[in-house]
């Protein structure tokens, strides 16, 4: 396999099953949710996640409670990392530098670089349907 053919695979049981979308539980848990001291942790942490996949092959085979695999490719998790942390970052950051030359002053500059990401979320959110159509999953059995 190389690497433009990798993908991220997590375990789920699918919940529902609609006309077009089939829906899968992931429990996403934390590294130390399988530490033996866990109950006298704080830190250890359980998500449930749920993931909507499209029927772009045919899933007739699946029934709600089938165990599967949840796939989605490696490049498009780096896409999404960057959508979601990176370029924020960014944003955030150089807004910071720029601000601050021109204020001389950390509050004013702290102040205008956070509420740049607010247009930059509104972005985000309401080109969310375009960007979900970049963002394909598939399953396949366990």
């Amino acid at each position: 396999m190389n690497k433009r053919d990798a993908k991220v695979k997590h375990s789920g049981i699918i919940t529902k099953i609609d006309n077009d979308l089939i829906t899968v539980n992931i429990v996403n848990a934390s590294a130390c949710s399988s530490c033996h001291a866990k109950s006298q942790c704080s830190l250890s942490e359980k998500q449930n996640k749920l993931i909507n996949v499209k029927y772009i092959t045919d899933y007739s085979s699946f029934k709600v409670g089938d165990s599967v695999s949840v796939l989605i490719e490696l490049s498009i998790g780096f896409k999404a990392i960057f959508i979601g942390y990176l370029l924020p970052f960014f944003i955030l950051l150089i807004t910071l530098i720029a601000s601050f030359m021109f204020t001389q002053n950390e509050v004013t500059s702290g102040l205008i670089s956070i509420s740049m990401l607010i247009p930059y979320y509104f972005g985000v959110y309401f080109f969310r349907n375009r960007l979900i159509k970049n963002f394909e999953f598939s399953i396949e059995p366990i």
